[in-house]
C-alpha cells in the first residue's frame, strides 16, 4: 500500500518501510551477486577440475594394467616354479636310483677286485716265484678268467703280464 501512493503524498512511516525494504532488496542483491560470482568462479575452475580428475585417471588405469601384467608375470613364473620344481624333483629321485644303482655295480667290482687280488697273491705270486711252470700258470690265470668273467682281450694280455 506504501507504493501506490505517490512519493510526495506518503506518510514518513510509509517512507521509513520503503527505506528498509530498499536496504534489505540491496543487501539480497550483494549476496546474489557474490553467489553468482562464486558459481561463475566454481564453472570457470571445473573445466581445469575435470581435467585434472582425468588425467589422474588415466594414471590410475595406466598403474592398473601395469599391476595386472606384473601379476600375470608373477602367476606365470610361479607355475613355471612349480613345474621345474616338480621336474627337479622328479630328475632328483632318478638320480638317487641310479646313484642306488651304481653304488651296488661298485660294491660287486670292489668285491671281485679283492677276490681277484687275493687269489693272485696267493695262489698265483707264489707260483710264479716258485718257478711254477708256464702251463700251470696259464691254466691258473685262464680259470681265475672264466670265474672273475673277463672279457676275451683281458684274457689275452694275463698270461704275458
Amino acid at each position: 500500500s506504501c507504493l501506490s501512493v505517490t512519493k510526495d503524498k506518503r506518510h514518513p512511516f510509509q517512507h521509513n518501510v520503503i527505506n528498509m525494504a530498499d536496504e534489505v532488496l540491496v543487501e539480497l542483491q550483494k549476496e546474489l551477486e557474490t553467489a553468482v560470482s562464486n558459481a561463475d568462479s566454481t564453472l570457470a575452475d571445473s573445466a581445469g577440475e575435470k581435467q585434472r580428475r582425468e588425467l589422474a585417471a588415466s594414471e590410475t588405469k595406466t598403474k592398473l594394467e601395469a599391476a595386472e601384467t606384473l601379476e600375470g608375470c608373477r602367476l606365470t613364473a610361479m607355475t613355471e616354479a612349480k613345474a621345474t620344481g616338480k621336474t627337479n624333483e622328479a630328475a632328483l629321485v632318478e638320480a638317487k636310483k641310479q646313484e642306488k644303482f651304481t653304488l651296488a655295480q661298485f660294491d660287486k667290482v670292489s668285491a671281485r677286485k679283492t677276490s681277484l687280488e687275493n687269489i693272485i697273491s696267493t695262489q698265483l705270486e707264489p707260483m710264479k716265484s716258485a718257478g711254477g711252470g708256464k702251463r700251470e700258470i696259464n691254466v691258473l690265470t685262464k680259470a681265475l678268467g672264466a670265474f672273475e668273467g673277463f672279457d676275451a682281450s683281458l684274457m689275452q694280455a694275463l698270461p704275458t703280464a
